[in-house]
């Protein structure tokens, strides 16, 4: 049997290693995601650059998929029409997820459905907390909107958005992919 060293099986995902090569930049995970959740990974763009990856946790039962997590990894880009500010990155994640769960249950009106969540997490307050990044506390913020839970920091250059429809067992904890530092 063919084992990997730690954090070396995303570099066995087709297509993955050359999403963090374009990346160029650290990519955080979680490092305790939920027991029978998946990741998908995606990406995110502006003015022809590569600008986020996701690394979106999802448990399916039958047909019905739902979204437990988020971590969003934000780099650097030169664009007008970017919001590099930290709070403003992690209202956007939280209002994506909770209008994504929305969407699912109430196919009719999306638009004022995304007016009601913009609203709600608008009007939430943040606050200061901590999560750990490769074993090290790192001071974030923090707000609760919807049932979920969303966190913000920044690591390097980057900024890290983490939004948790699911209350976590224990700490929030993220890690660098081994490769992208």
């Amino acid at each position: 049997m063919d084992h990997a060293a730690p954090g070396e099986f995303f570099f066995r995902l087709p297509g993955l290693p050359d999403v963090f090569a374009e990346f160029g930049r650290p990519v955080l995970v979680l490092v305790h995601p939920e027991v029978g959740s998946v990741c998908l990974f995606g990406t995110g763009g502006v003015d022809g650059s590569p600008w986020t990856v996701d690394a979106e946790y999802v448990d399916q039962m039958g047909s019905e998929v739902n979204r437990l997590a988020l971590v969003r990894t934000h780099r650097p880009v030169e664009s007008r029409v970017v919001d590099r500010d930290p709070v403003g990155l992690l209202r956007s994640a939280l209002s994506s997820l909770l209008v994504s769960e929305l969407g699912a249950r109430a196919a009719g009106d999306r638009g004022r459905a995304l007016d009601d969540v913009r609203a709600v997490v608008d009007a939430a307050e943040v606050h200061p907390a901590v999560v750990r990044i490769d074993g090290v506390a790192v001071d974030c913020l923090a707000l609760e909107a919807g049932g979920c839970r969303g966190l913000v920091a920044e690591h390097g250059d980057v900024v890290v958005t983490v939004v948790l429809a699911v209350e976590p067992v224990g700490r929030v904890e993220l890690m660098t992919v081994p490769g992208t530092a």
